[in-house]
Protein backbone atom coordinates (compact mmCIF):
# COMPACT_ATOMS: atom_id res chain seq x y z
CA UNK A 1 0.00 0.00 0.00
CA UNK A 2 2.81 2.48 0.88
CA UNK A 3 4.29 2.14 -2.85
CA UNK A 4 1.26 2.69 -4.32
CA UNK A 5 0.35 5.35 -2.08
CA UNK A 6 3.53 7.24 -3.59
CA UNK A 7 2.72 6.71 -6.85
CA UNK A 8 -0.86 7.94 -6.65
CA UNK A 9 0.64 11.53 -5.08
CA UNK A 10 3.62 11.54 -7.76
CA UNK A 11 0.99 11.44 -10.37
CA UNK A 12 -0.86 14.26 -8.46
CA UNK A 13 1.85 16.61 -7.78
CA UNK A 14 2.96 16.17 -11.60
CA UNK A 15 -0.58 16.66 -13.39
CA UNK A 16 -1.15 19.89 -10.95
CA UNK A 17 1.40 21.94 -12.11
CA UNK A 18 -0.61 21.94 -15.04
CA UNK A 19 -4.12 22.16 -14.04
CA UNK A 20 -3.58 24.57 -10.73
CA UNK A 21 -4.31 27.49 -12.22
CA UNK A 22 -7.69 25.64 -13.17
CA UNK A 23 -8.05 24.11 -9.89
CA UNK A 24 -8.65 20.82 -10.58
CA UNK A 25 -8.59 18.08 -7.64
CA UNK A 26 -5.05 17.29 -7.96
CA UNK A 27 -4.83 20.73 -5.62
CA UNK A 28 -6.00 19.40 -2.04
CA UNK A 29 -7.08 22.68 -1.10
CA UNK A 30 -8.79 25.21 -3.66
CA UNK A 31 -8.12 29.06 -2.02
CA UNK A 32 -10.92 30.98 -2.42
CA UNK A 33 -10.40 34.11 -0.73
CA UNK A 34 -7.74 36.45 -0.18
CA UNK A 35 -5.63 34.73 2.71
CA UNK A 36 -5.39 31.69 4.65
CA UNK A 37 -8.05 31.53 7.83
CA UNK A 38 -7.42 33.84 10.44
CA UNK A 39 -7.86 33.75 14.63
CA UNK A 40 -11.68 34.63 13.64
CA UNK A 41 -12.26 32.27 10.70
CA UNK A 42 -14.37 28.98 11.81
CA UNK A 43 -13.36 26.19 10.30
CA UNK A 44 -16.10 23.44 9.43
CA UNK A 45 -16.03 19.91 8.40
CA UNK A 46 -18.85 18.55 6.43
CA UNK A 47 -20.01 15.46 4.19
CA UNK A 48 -17.96 14.15 2.05
CA UNK A 49 -21.04 13.58 -0.83
CA UNK A 50 -20.71 17.03 -2.00
CA UNK A 51 -20.59 18.78 -5.31
CA UNK A 52 -18.44 21.61 -6.46
CA UNK A 53 -18.18 24.01 -9.24
CA UNK A 54 -16.27 27.28 -10.21
CA UNK A 55 -16.02 29.52 -13.31
CA UNK A 56 -13.83 32.68 -13.80
CA UNK A 57 -14.09 34.65 -16.45
CA UNK A 58 -11.55 37.39 -17.54
CA UNK A 59 -11.32 39.98 -19.94
CA UNK A 60 -9.14 43.51 -20.42
CA UNK A 61 -10.86 44.88 -23.22
CA UNK A 62 -12.68 47.47 -20.45
CA UNK A 63 -11.51 50.76 -19.42
CA UNK A 64 -11.08 49.64 -15.99
CA UNK A 65 -8.55 47.27 -16.95
CA UNK A 66 -9.20 43.36 -15.56
CA UNK A 67 -13.28 43.41 -14.96
CA UNK A 68 -13.76 39.81 -14.38
CA UNK A 69 -16.97 37.30 -13.69
CA UNK A 70 -16.74 34.48 -11.04
CA UNK A 71 -19.34 31.90 -9.80
CA UNK A 72 -18.65 29.07 -7.11
CA UNK A 73 -21.30 26.50 -5.96
CA UNK A 74 -20.39 24.06 -3.38
CA UNK A 75 -22.89 21.82 -1.49
CA UNK A 76 -25.48 19.27 -2.31
CA UNK A 77 -29.34 19.68 -4.08
CA UNK A 78 -30.72 16.46 -4.36
CA UNK A 79 -33.87 18.30 -5.74
CA UNK A 80 -31.71 19.78 -9.03
CA UNK A 81 -31.58 17.91 -12.14
CA UNK A 82 -28.08 20.31 -12.83
CA UNK A 83 -26.10 22.33 -11.18
CA UNK A 84 -24.63 25.02 -13.22
CA UNK A 85 -21.50 27.49 -12.46
CA UNK A 86 -21.30 29.86 -15.40
CA UNK A 87 -19.52 33.11 -15.68
CA UNK A 88 -19.42 35.56 -18.63
CA UNK A 89 -21.22 37.19 -21.68
CA UNK A 90 -21.30 36.39 -25.27
CA UNK A 91 -18.77 33.93 -27.10
CA UNK A 92 -16.50 33.92 -24.24
CA UNK A 93 -17.82 32.07 -21.58
CA UNK A 94 -16.64 29.39 -19.10
CA UNK A 95 -18.95 26.71 -17.22
CA UNK A 96 -19.13 24.15 -15.16
CA UNK A 97 -21.78 21.80 -15.19
CA UNK A 98 -22.74 19.04 -12.40
CA UNK A 99 -25.83 16.80 -12.46
CA UNK A 100 -27.82 15.30 -9.25
CA UNK A 101 -29.16 13.24 -7.83
CA UNK A 102 -29.07 10.44 -9.63
CA UNK A 103 -26.79 10.48 -12.41
CA UNK A 104 -23.90 12.73 -12.54
CA UNK A 105 -20.94 13.90 -15.42
CA UNK A 106 -18.57 16.89 -14.56
CA UNK A 107 -18.21 19.33 -17.42
CA UNK A 108 -15.75 21.81 -17.37
CA UNK A 109 -16.24 24.28 -20.62
CA UNK A 110 -13.94 27.29 -21.50
CA UNK A 111 -14.20 30.05 -24.12
CA UNK A 112 -11.82 32.23 -25.08
CA UNK A 113 -11.48 34.72 -28.28
CA UNK A 114 -9.08 37.44 -29.16
CA UNK A 115 -10.21 41.34 -28.33
CA UNK A 116 -7.74 43.52 -30.17
CA UNK A 117 -4.59 44.22 -27.50
CA UNK A 118 -5.90 41.56 -24.79
CA UNK A 119 -7.59 38.23 -24.73
CA UNK A 120 -11.07 37.43 -23.23
CA UNK A 121 -10.78 33.75 -21.70
CA UNK A 122 -12.59 31.75 -19.24
CA UNK A 123 -11.48 28.73 -16.61
CA UNK A 124 -14.16 26.11 -15.14
CA UNK A 125 -13.73 23.30 -12.81
CA UNK A 126 -16.59 20.61 -11.29
CA UNK A 127 -15.44 18.02 -8.59
CA UNK A 128 -18.18 15.48 -7.46
CA UNK A 129 -17.57 13.00 -4.93
CA UNK A 130 -19.89 10.31 -4.16
CA UNK A 131 -20.22 6.97 -2.61
CA UNK A 132 -21.51 3.31 -3.94
CA UNK A 133 -22.81 0.29 -1.92
CA UNK A 134 -23.39 -2.41 -2.68
CA UNK A 135 -25.55 -5.04 -1.17
CA UNK A 136 -25.47 -8.70 -2.12
CA UNK A 137 -29.00 -10.66 -1.19
CA UNK A 138 -27.59 -13.60 -1.05
CA UNK A 139 -24.91 -12.76 1.23
CA UNK A 140 -21.79 -14.09 -0.50
CA UNK A 141 -18.54 -13.11 1.44
CA UNK A 142 -17.41 -11.19 -1.96
CA UNK A 143 -19.13 -9.80 -4.81
CA UNK A 144 -18.17 -7.62 -8.18
CA UNK A 145 -18.93 -4.01 -9.41
CA UNK A 146 -18.08 -2.54 -12.36
CA UNK A 147 -17.35 0.82 -13.31
CA UNK A 148 -17.25 2.30 -16.63
CA UNK A 149 -15.83 5.52 -17.06
CA UNK A 150 -15.60 7.32 -19.89
CA UNK A 151 -14.18 10.99 -20.70
CA UNK A 152 -12.93 12.98 -23.19
CA UNK A 153 -10.75 16.23 -23.64
CA UNK A 154 -10.32 18.86 -26.11
CA UNK A 155 -8.40 22.10 -26.58
CA UNK A 156 -9.02 24.12 -29.74
CA UNK A 157 -5.45 23.89 -30.36
CA UNK A 158 -2.36 26.48 -30.25
CA UNK A 159 -2.90 29.86 -29.45
CA UNK A 160 -2.41 33.02 -27.36
CA UNK A 161 -4.53 31.83 -24.61
CA UNK A 162 -2.77 28.98 -23.67
CA UNK A 163 -5.74 26.12 -23.95
CA UNK A 164 -5.78 23.55 -21.54
CA UNK A 165 -7.72 20.77 -19.25
CA UNK A 166 -8.22 17.61 -17.78
CA UNK A 167 -9.75 15.18 -15.84
CA UNK A 168 -9.55 12.71 -12.98
CA UNK A 169 -11.18 9.74 -11.13
CA UNK A 170 -10.48 8.52 -7.87
CA UNK A 171 -12.10 5.16 -6.61
CA UNK A 172 -11.53 3.96 -3.21
CA UNK A 173 -12.55 1.98 -0.11
CA UNK A 174 -12.16 4.75 2.75
CA UNK A 175 -11.17 8.98 2.65
CA UNK A 176 -8.04 9.99 3.45
CA UNK A 177 -9.22 12.18 6.04
CA UNK A 178 -12.14 14.52 6.87
CA UNK A 179 -13.05 17.48 4.47
CA UNK A 180 -13.75 21.00 5.32
CA UNK A 181 -13.87 24.44 4.64
CA UNK A 182 -12.95 27.42 6.45
CA UNK A 183 -15.35 31.26 6.12
CA UNK A 184 -14.06 34.05 7.36
CA UNK A 185 -16.10 36.53 10.00
CA UNK A 186 -19.01 37.36 7.29
CA UNK A 187 -19.45 33.32 6.03
CA UNK A 188 -17.42 33.82 3.21
CA UNK A 189 -15.65 30.83 1.88
CA UNK A 190 -12.04 31.38 2.32
CA UNK A 191 -10.95 27.80 1.23
CA UNK A 192 -12.14 24.13 0.63
CA UNK A 193 -10.26 20.86 1.54
CA UNK A 194 -12.11 18.69 -0.55
CA UNK A 195 -12.19 14.96 0.53
CA UNK A 196 -9.05 12.94 -0.60
CA UNK A 197 -9.01 9.50 -1.78
CA UNK A 198 -5.28 8.74 -2.32
CA UNK A 199 -4.30 6.05 0.51
CA UNK A 200 -7.05 3.40 0.18
CA UNK A 201 -7.56 3.96 -3.63
CA UNK A 202 -8.32 0.91 -5.70
CA UNK A 203 -8.61 2.42 -9.43
CA UNK A 204 -7.29 6.01 -10.63
CA UNK A 205 -6.85 7.82 -13.65
CA UNK A 206 -5.24 11.72 -14.24
CA UNK A 207 -5.07 13.54 -17.68
CA UNK A 208 -3.16 16.68 -18.26
CA UNK A 209 -4.59 17.91 -22.01
CA UNK A 210 -2.39 21.20 -23.01
CA UNK A 211 -2.81 22.93 -26.43
CA UNK A 212 0.68 24.66 -26.58
CA UNK A 213 3.39 23.10 -24.20
CA UNK A 214 5.18 20.95 -27.27
CA UNK A 215 7.55 22.49 -29.08
CA UNK A 216 6.23 20.72 -32.27
CA UNK A 217 2.90 22.68 -32.11
CA UNK A 218 0.91 20.34 -32.09
CA UNK A 219 -0.33 19.96 -28.06
CA UNK A 220 0.40 17.61 -25.58
CA UNK A 221 -1.54 14.77 -23.16
CA UNK A 222 -0.14 13.55 -20.55
CA UNK A 223 -1.98 10.35 -18.49
CA UNK A 224 -1.24 8.49 -16.04
CA UNK A 225 -3.58 5.50 -14.60
CA UNK A 226 -2.98 2.74 -12.05
CA UNK A 227 -3.51 0.19 -14.60
CA UNK A 228 -1.38 0.94 -17.74
CA UNK A 229 1.23 3.83 -15.94
CA UNK A 230 2.07 6.97 -17.52
CA UNK A 231 2.31 7.73 -21.42
CA UNK A 232 2.95 11.38 -23.36
CA UNK A 233 0.59 11.19 -26.15
CA UNK A 234 0.41 14.59 -28.86
CA UNK A 235 -2.60 16.23 -30.26
CA UNK A 236 -5.09 18.49 -29.25
CA UNK A 237 -7.76 15.50 -27.78
CA UNK A 238 -7.74 12.76 -25.65
CA UNK A 239 -10.49 10.22 -25.08
CA UNK A 240 -10.89 7.47 -22.54
CA UNK A 241 -13.25 4.62 -22.26
CA UNK A 242 -12.41 2.11 -19.84
CA UNK A 243 -14.32 -0.71 -17.85
CA UNK A 244 -12.77 -1.38 -13.95
CA UNK A 245 -14.23 -4.48 -12.51
CA UNK A 246 -13.70 -4.17 -8.31
CA UNK A 247 -13.64 -7.55 -6.37
CA UNK A 248 -14.74 -7.56 -2.55
CA UNK A 249 -17.07 -7.67 0.28
CA UNK A 250 -20.56 -5.88 -0.02
CA UNK A 251 -20.01 -2.33 1.24
CA UNK A 252 -19.29 0.81 0.00
CA UNK A 253 -16.37 2.50 -2.69
CA UNK A 254 -16.37 6.22 -2.99
CA UNK A 255 -16.09 7.98 -6.49
CA UNK A 256 -14.29 11.59 -6.81
CA UNK A 257 -13.96 13.15 -10.54
CA UNK A 258 -13.31 16.09 -11.67
CA UNK A 259 -12.64 18.18 -14.92
CA UNK A 260 -11.30 21.46 -15.35
CA UNK A 261 -10.92 23.38 -18.44
CA UNK A 262 -9.14 26.69 -19.38
CA UNK A 263 -8.94 28.92 -22.70
CA UNK A 264 -10.72 27.03 -25.67
CA UNK A 265 -11.44 23.81 -23.87
CA UNK A 266 -14.48 20.76 -23.33
CA UNK A 267 -13.89 18.28 -20.96
CA UNK A 268 -16.42 15.69 -19.59
CA UNK A 269 -16.42 12.80 -17.41
CA UNK A 270 -18.67 10.40 -16.49
CA UNK A 271 -18.16 7.09 -14.43
CA UNK A 272 -21.26 4.89 -14.13
CA UNK A 273 -21.27 1.87 -11.47
CA UNK A 274 -23.20 -0.90 -11.37
CA UNK A 275 -23.48 -4.81 -10.68
CA UNK A 276 -20.71 -6.68 -12.62
CA UNK A 277 -22.51 -9.38 -14.95
CA UNK A 278 -21.28 -12.43 -12.89
CA UNK A 279 -23.33 -11.13 -9.89
CA UNK A 280 -26.06 -8.98 -11.71
CA UNK A 281 -28.67 -9.66 -8.78
CA UNK A 282 -26.09 -7.48 -6.45
CA UNK A 283 -28.16 -4.36 -5.80
CA UNK A 284 -26.08 -0.79 -5.97
CA UNK A 285 -26.98 2.06 -4.16
CA UNK A 286 -25.59 5.82 -4.78
CA UNK A 287 -25.22 8.56 -2.03
CA UNK A 288 -24.47 11.41 -3.81
CA UNK A 289 -24.51 12.24 -7.66
CA UNK A 290 -22.82 9.00 -9.59
CA UNK A 291 -23.84 7.09 -12.42
CA UNK A 292 -26.10 6.54 -14.68
CA UNK A 293 -25.97 6.23 -18.16
CA UNK A 294 -29.04 8.63 -19.18
CA UNK A 295 -27.93 11.97 -18.74
CA UNK A 296 -27.08 13.72 -21.87
CA UNK A 297 -24.30 15.90 -21.07
CA UNK A 298 -24.19 17.80 -24.64
CA UNK A 299 -28.12 18.22 -25.05
CA UNK A 300 -28.82 20.64 -27.50
CA UNK A 301 -24.94 20.90 -29.32
CA UNK A 302 -24.39 19.26 -32.50
CA UNK A 303 -20.51 18.13 -33.66
CA UNK A 304 -20.88 21.66 -36.32
CA UNK A 305 -21.53 23.36 -33.04
CA UNK A 306 -17.91 21.79 -31.37
CA UNK A 307 -16.15 22.22 -35.30
CA UNK A 308 -17.39 25.98 -35.49
CA UNK A 309 -15.53 26.71 -32.36
CA UNK A 310 -12.18 24.75 -33.00
CA UNK A 311 -13.09 21.85 -31.09
CA UNK A 312 -12.61 18.79 -32.47
CA UNK A 313 -15.96 16.43 -31.85
CA UNK A 314 -14.86 12.93 -32.55
CA UNK A 315 -13.88 12.07 -29.19
CA UNK A 316 -17.14 12.90 -27.52
CA UNK A 317 -18.64 11.00 -30.73
CA UNK A 318 -16.14 8.60 -30.12
CA UNK A 319 -17.21 7.81 -25.98
CA UNK A 320 -20.89 8.13 -26.71
CA UNK A 321 -21.58 12.00 -25.24
CA UNK A 322 -22.80 13.63 -28.49
CA UNK A 323 -24.64 11.83 -31.97
CA UNK A 324 -21.89 12.11 -35.03
CA UNK A 325 -23.55 14.37 -37.82
CA UNK A 326 -22.19 15.32 -41.11
CA UNK A 327 -18.07 16.96 -40.00
CA UNK A 328 -14.85 16.68 -41.27
CA UNK A 329 -11.77 17.49 -39.18
CA UNK A 330 -8.26 17.95 -39.13
CA UNK A 331 -7.31 17.42 -35.44
CA UNK A 332 -5.21 14.94 -33.94
CA UNK A 333 -6.81 12.75 -31.86
CA UNK A 334 -5.34 10.09 -29.05
CA UNK A 335 -7.65 7.17 -28.18
CA UNK A 336 -7.38 4.51 -25.36
CA UNK A 337 -9.53 1.54 -26.28
CA UNK A 338 -11.76 -0.08 -24.14
CA UNK A 339 -10.99 -2.82 -21.92
CA UNK A 340 -11.70 -4.31 -18.60
CA UNK A 341 -9.32 -5.14 -15.49
CA UNK A 342 -10.04 -6.48 -12.09
CA UNK A 343 -8.30 -5.82 -8.66
CA UNK A 344 -9.41 -6.26 -5.18
CA UNK A 345 -11.07 -4.72 -2.56
CA UNK A 346 -9.31 -4.47 1.62
CA UNK A 347 -11.63 -6.93 3.80
CA UNK A 348 -14.33 -5.91 5.74
CA UNK A 349 -16.89 -7.71 7.91
CA UNK A 350 -17.74 -11.02 6.89
CA UNK A 351 -21.51 -11.71 6.45
CA UNK A 352 -21.45 -14.34 9.38
CA UNK A 353 -18.97 -14.16 12.47
CA UNK A 354 -15.66 -15.78 11.90
CA UNK A 355 -13.61 -18.46 14.41
CA UNK A 356 -10.47 -18.18 15.70
CA UNK A 357 -10.95 -14.37 17.54
CA UNK A 358 -10.38 -13.76 21.51
CA UNK A 359 -13.32 -14.10 23.29
CA UNK A 360 -14.06 -12.01 26.04
CA UNK A 361 -14.39 -12.73 30.15
CA UNK A 362 -17.60 -13.90 30.77
CA UNK A 363 -20.04 -11.26 31.71
CA UNK A 364 -17.52 -8.94 30.98
CA UNK A 365 -18.86 -7.56 27.61
CA UNK A 366 -21.35 -4.91 27.40
CA UNK A 367 -23.05 -3.88 24.01
CA UNK A 368 -25.66 -0.99 23.87
CA UNK A 369 -27.72 -0.07 20.81
CA UNK A 370 -29.70 3.13 20.60
CA UNK A 371 -32.06 4.21 18.24
CA UNK A 372 -33.08 7.32 18.36
CA UNK A 373 -35.92 8.86 16.70
CA UNK A 374 -33.31 11.17 14.65
CA UNK A 375 -30.42 9.48 12.95
CA UNK A 376 -28.32 11.99 14.75
CA UNK A 377 -29.59 10.40 18.39
CA UNK A 378 -28.49 6.68 17.10
CA UNK A 379 -25.85 5.21 19.55
CA UNK A 380 -23.57 2.42 19.69
CA UNK A 381 -21.27 1.28 22.61
CA UNK A 382 -19.34 -1.78 22.75
CA UNK A 383 -16.93 -2.93 26.34
CA UNK A 384 -14.66 -6.02 26.20
CA UNK A 385 -12.60 -7.12 28.74
CA UNK A 386 -10.27 -10.55 27.95
CA UNK A 387 -9.96 -14.13 28.61
CA UNK A 388 -6.35 -14.16 28.43
CA UNK A 389 -3.21 -12.19 27.38
CA UNK A 390 -3.06 -9.66 24.81
CA UNK A 391 0.01 -8.04 23.56
CA UNK A 392 0.64 -4.54 21.92
CA UNK A 393 1.49 -5.92 19.27
CA UNK A 394 -1.25 -7.53 18.74
CA UNK A 395 -3.18 -3.92 17.98
CA UNK A 396 -1.20 -3.33 15.29
CA UNK A 397 -0.30 -0.54 13.72
CA UNK A 398 -3.39 1.78 13.68
CA UNK A 399 -1.35 4.99 13.28
CA UNK A 400 -0.48 3.84 10.08
CA UNK A 401 -1.78 1.23 8.08
CA UNK A 402 -4.30 -0.81 10.69
CA UNK A 403 -8.12 -0.33 10.01
CA UNK A 404 -10.28 -1.18 12.21
CA UNK A 405 -14.42 -2.40 11.89
CA UNK A 406 -16.64 -3.21 14.22
CA UNK A 407 -19.06 -5.87 12.88
CA UNK A 408 -22.24 -7.11 14.94
CA UNK A 409 -24.15 -9.84 13.97
CA UNK A 410 -27.95 -11.58 14.99
CA UNK A 411 -29.93 -14.63 13.56
CA UNK A 412 -30.82 -13.22 10.30
CA UNK A 413 -26.61 -12.44 9.36
CA UNK A 414 -24.35 -9.22 9.36
CA UNK A 415 -26.61 -6.12 10.90
CA UNK A 416 -23.92 -3.46 11.35
CA UNK A 417 -20.26 -2.51 10.26
CA UNK A 418 -18.31 0.76 11.37
CA UNK A 419 -14.72 1.26 10.78
CA UNK A 420 -11.90 3.36 12.46
CA UNK A 421 -9.86 4.04 9.25
CA UNK A 422 -5.93 3.73 9.80
CA UNK A 423 -4.20 7.03 10.20
CA UNK A 424 -5.95 10.25 9.28
CA UNK A 425 -6.62 13.38 10.31
CA UNK A 426 -9.88 14.10 11.97
CA UNK A 427 -10.98 17.81 13.56
CA UNK A 428 -7.40 18.76 12.33
CA UNK A 429 -5.74 16.40 14.86
CA UNK A 430 -4.21 13.07 13.98
CA UNK A 431 -7.16 9.95 14.59
CA UNK A 432 -5.08 7.69 16.08
CA UNK A 433 -2.56 7.72 19.15
CA UNK A 434 -0.29 5.23 20.34
CA UNK A 435 0.01 4.44 23.92
CA UNK A 436 2.52 2.55 25.95
CA UNK A 437 -0.38 -0.29 25.90
CA UNK A 438 -2.12 0.34 22.74
CA UNK A 439 -3.67 2.99 20.71
CA UNK A 440 -6.49 5.60 20.83
CA UNK A 441 -8.91 7.01 18.19
CA UNK A 442 -10.62 10.04 18.58
CA UNK A 443 -13.15 11.82 15.47
CA UNK A 444 -15.68 14.28 16.53
CA UNK A 445 -16.53 14.61 12.84
CA UNK A 446 -18.03 10.99 12.79
CA UNK A 447 -17.18 10.42 9.20
CA UNK A 448 -17.05 7.96 7.81
CA UNK A 449 -19.36 5.68 10.09
CA UNK A 450 -20.05 7.67 12.82
CA UNK A 451 -17.03 6.06 15.18
CA UNK A 452 -16.34 8.67 17.94
CA UNK A 453 -13.74 6.62 20.17
CA UNK A 454 -11.89 3.83 20.43
CA UNK A 455 -9.37 2.48 23.05
CA UNK A 456 -7.07 -0.24 22.18
CA UNK A 457 -5.18 -1.38 26.36
CA UNK A 458 -3.18 -4.35 26.11
CA UNK A 459 -2.81 -6.55 29.18
CA UNK A 460 -3.14 -10.16 30.95
CA UNK A 461 -6.25 -11.95 31.19
CA UNK A 462 -9.06 -9.76 33.04
CA UNK A 463 -6.83 -6.71 32.39
CA UNK A 464 -6.84 -5.77 29.00
CA UNK A 465 -9.67 -3.93 27.80
CA UNK A 466 -11.48 -2.43 24.13
CA UNK A 467 -13.95 0.07 23.90
CA UNK A 468 -15.83 1.50 21.19
CA UNK A 469 -18.60 4.19 20.96
CA UNK A 470 -20.25 5.81 17.68
CA UNK A 471 -22.99 8.20 17.16
CA UNK A 472 -24.77 10.13 14.75
CA UNK A 473 -26.60 9.78 11.18
CA UNK A 474 -23.61 8.42 10.22
CA UNK A 475 -23.70 5.61 11.95
CA UNK A 476 -25.03 2.64 10.46
CA UNK A 477 -27.40 1.29 13.67
CA UNK A 478 -29.44 -1.61 12.48
CA UNK A 479 -33.30 -1.57 12.92
CA UNK A 480 -34.18 -2.98 16.34
CA UNK A 481 -35.35 -4.88 17.94
CA UNK A 482 -32.72 -7.79 17.30
CA UNK A 483 -32.84 -11.64 17.02
CA UNK A 484 -30.61 -13.11 19.33
CA UNK A 485 -27.68 -14.47 19.81
CA UNK A 486 -26.16 -11.57 19.47
CA UNK A 487 -22.36 -12.00 18.26
CA UNK A 488 -19.83 -8.53 17.92
CA UNK A 489 -16.77 -8.76 16.49
CA UNK A 490 -13.82 -6.03 15.80
CA UNK A 491 -11.79 -7.34 13.53
CA UNK A 492 -8.45 -6.00 12.13
CA UNK A 493 -8.09 -5.12 8.15
CA UNK A 494 -4.77 -6.01 7.66
CA UNK A 495 -4.58 -9.52 9.29
CA UNK A 496 -6.91 -12.06 10.85
CA UNK A 497 -6.52 -10.86 14.85
CA UNK A 498 -9.99 -10.23 16.56
CA UNK A 499 -11.80 -10.05 19.28
CA UNK A 500 -15.34 -11.08 20.16
CA UNK A 501 -18.39 -11.61 22.80
CA UNK A 502 -21.50 -13.27 22.24
CA UNK A 503 -24.74 -11.75 23.96
CA UNK A 504 -27.54 -15.05 24.39
CA UNK A 505 -29.90 -12.38 24.93
CA UNK A 506 -30.74 -8.73 25.28
CA UNK A 507 -32.59 -6.56 28.82
CA UNK A 508 -33.80 -4.50 27.21
CA UNK A 509 -34.40 -5.31 23.87
CA UNK A 510 -36.64 -3.55 22.19
CA UNK A 511 -37.51 -1.08 18.94
CA UNK A 512 -35.29 1.70 20.63
CA UNK A 513 -32.55 -0.19 22.48
CA UNK A 514 -30.83 -3.42 22.96
CA UNK A 515 -28.85 -4.17 25.85
CA UNK A 516 -26.86 -6.98 26.78
CA UNK A 517 -24.18 -8.57 28.87
CA UNK A 518 -21.68 -11.03 27.28
CA UNK A 519 -22.34 -14.89 28.24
Amino acid sequence: MKQWTESIYTVAHHVSRRLARAGIVAVPALLLGSGPASAQSQLVYYNPISVYANSNYVTCSAPSGNPHQDFTYFGKDPAATELFASAGSGPPHASAVLSAPDIAVAIADAAGASTGPCAASGSANAVVTGRATAYDPQGRPSVKLAARIRAAAVTSGAGPLDPQGGFAVRIASALDADPFFTLDPNGNFLSIFMPQLFNSAVYWITASLNGTNNPNGIGTTEVCDSVAGCASLNGFSYEFDRTVVFEGPPGALYVQFSAAADADTLVIVDPIITAAPDNPDVVVTIDGPVGGPAFDPLAGVTAADLTARGLDPTPFIDVGFLSSGSTTTTSSSTTTSSSTTTTTLPPACPPAPTPGCQSAMAQRSLLKISRGTTPEQHRTTWKWVSSGTVATGDFGDPTATTTYALCVYDQTGLLMTATAPAGGTCAGRACWIGTSTGAKYANKTLVPDGLKQVSLKAGAAGQAKIAVAGTGANLPVPTLPLAPPVHVQLRRQDASTCWDATYPTGLPNTATTFKALSE
